[in-house]
């Protein structure tokens, strides 16, 4: 008896059904993007019980002709794709055909549509997977999709599901992506009735709909152009951070993607001003030739694939460094602050490629400075008062140094007593594939049989550091890096040095010495934060006080 058989056209149907349709979520985001797709101007969502027991999507796009409409539920059937050549040059959301015959095949689905030219419009319902044409009616011009009991046909797919509103937060994340990604489009969406969201057709109200209003208004905006690609992006202050990329909305030509080669971008752009477990809060939209962007290696589209990607994660990163270096990022001052000091700032960023220096200059008066449990320095503003972590403040002003004095001498290497290294296997193959970079940072590394090496020259930078610790943790990081940079292992090992040379938190620093870290602050460059992104200073101003003590 043959162990092989073909599969029956139902049970393929429902794996590719599995394969698009995971959750109520991605039921939505497939109708929406057909409501796109369809030139619509306003969409309509309506929710019951969240998404479990229907979802019904309708807009006033170009609608469908009577056969247009029997044909959209079978599989592979598409308007937008007529050849192989179009897949390389996809401008519209969807492509493949798979939507409608997907969610067919794990719900009942009910299509109304209507053309403009047509006064009446057409309806088709397949249920257990028979197709029923209905009479014609009268209707708006547009499409209005409902789909009942989904995954019915699929009981063990609702095991996985989370609970109802868990999945219609999923659902309201997706509508809010659109309504982002398309502000000249209305959305709605409807819960049970009740209205939930209203786009309105202004970006900035949009804005703090999804992400507040107290987030919005440490959104900073940045426009950027080169010769590959465009982008528009509203990221936070980092401040106001959040330990995952989750509300880093990603767009590229208007389709919402999630890119850890953009992720990894904005991240490096960012820097020091952040910790290592933080991202901002925002939105980017990537405008980029369709050519250079296949979008069709996912099942749920959410991912792609960038032809020159080193050169899209470049250009992103130096769009989002430059928009960085035109705001205010000390900690609790508005971001779109402006400075006196601007001009000094674009004055130094060609010699020192760290971002633009602290904007508040503080009287060096020893009567006016408080010293809080030998850690804490406090001082009056203008708007309030400035508070500063010691350690912080002076790892800052020591990694400045540090980075000044290193591009000074960054050739230096050290020769030393050869030192005998066990590799791991892996260790020993990064070793081989990035010796290249390695060489060029310093190190002097000759095989010495088997999976031992021999050192016997490193930079001058790592002599006062855990040499063998230090070089597997740059074989680790070569590892995972997708593109691999000299300069950010150099700056771990700088802000190394600069964290063990600072004064400690709880050190005595007398007022002198602890206005002159304040002074050198006030004239350095980048100390916002200290090299692990941990703020070095900030403020409160008059309002916030006034809050605590129940003024406002």
């Amino acid at each position: 008896m043959n162990k092989i058989h073909a599969l029956t056209p139902e049970v393929i149907a429902k794996i590719a059904a599995g394969q698009v349709i995971e959750r109520p979520s991605n039921a939505v985001k497939e109708l929406i993007e057909n409501a796109i797709d369809a030139n619509a101007h306003a969409i309509d969502i309506h929710i019951k019980e969240s998404g479990f027991r229907e979802i019904t999507v309708i807009d006033d796009g170009v609608g469908m002709s009577e056969t247009d409409l029997a044909l959209s539920v079978l599989p592979h059937t598409t308007s937008k794709v007529k050849n192989v050549d179009d897949l390389l040059h996809i401008a519209s959301l969807g492509f493949r055909g798979e939507a409608l015959a997907s969610l067919a095949s794990v719900s009942d689905i009910e299509i109304s549509s209507r053309e403009e030219k047509n006064t009446l419009g057409n309806t088709i319902t397949v249920e257990n997977g028979n197709t029923t044409t209905n009479e014609k009616q009268g209707m708006q011009k547009g499409t209005r999709v409902s789909i009942r009991n989904l995954f019915a046909p699929m009981p063990g797919r609702k095991k996985f599901l989370k609970s109802g509103p868990t999945e219609f937060r999923h659902i309201a994340d997706v509508v809010c992506g659109f309504a982002l990604s398309y502000p000249n489009i209305l959305f709605r969406l409807f819960h049970n009735e009740n209205e939930f969201l209203n786009f309105s057709d202004v970006l900035d109200s949009r804005m703090n709909e999804v992400f507040s209003e107290s987030i919005s208004l440490k959104l900073m905006k940045s426009t950027f152009t080169s010769s590959l690609l465009s982008f528009d992006a509203y990221l936070t202050h980092p401040e106001a951070s959040l330990p995952t990329s989750q509300k880093l909305y990603q767009f590229v030509n208007g389709r919402r993607i999630h890119s850890d080669i953009i992720t990894a971008a904005i991240k490096e752009a960012y820097g020091r001003l952040l910790d290592p477990h933080s991202f901002p809060v925002g939105m980017i939209a990537i405008t980029i030739p369709h050519q250079f962007v296949d979008v069709n290696v996912h099942p749920t589209k959410r991912e792609v694939h960038f032809e020159g990607a080193e050169l899209v994660f470049q250009d992103i990163k130096e769009g989002v460094q430059e928009m960085l270096t035109k705001y205010n990022l000390t900690y609790g001052l508005n971001p779109n602050a402006t400075s006196s000091k601007r001009d000094i700032a674009q004055s130094i960023k060609a010699e020192v490629a760290t971002l633009p220096i602290s904007h508040i200059k503080t009287p060096a008066v020893a009567d006016q400075l408080l010293i809080i449990d030998n850690t804490y320095l406090v001082t009056p503003h203008e708007t309030g008062v400035v508070l500063y972590d010691q350690h912080a403040a002076h790892e800052a002003l020591l990694y400045d140094a540090f980075v000044a004095s290193f591009r000074r001498h960054a050739s230096h290497i050290k020769t030393i007593t050869p030192i005998q290294m066990e590799l791991t296997k892996t260790e020993l193959s990064i070793l081989h594939e990035q010796s290249e970079v390695i060489s060029k940072m310093g190190f002097e590394i000759e095989p010495f049989g088997g999976s031992t090496v021999r050192i016997t020259a490193i930079p001058l930078l790592v002599n006062e550091m855990d040499i063998e610790g230090h070089l597997r943790e740059i074989l680790s990081y070569l590892n995972t890096a997708k593109y691999p940079d000299i300069d950010r292992i150099n700056n771990k090992m700088l802000s190394y040095l600069a964290c063990k040379s600072a004064i400690k938190a709880g050190d005595k620093l007398t007022k002198g010495e602890a206005l002159k870290i304040i002074d050198a602050l006030s004239e350095s460059s980048a100390t916002y934060t200290c090299p692990h992104g941990r703020p070095v200073k900030i403020v409160i101003n008059t309002r916030e006080l006034g809050k605590m003590f129940k003024r406002h």
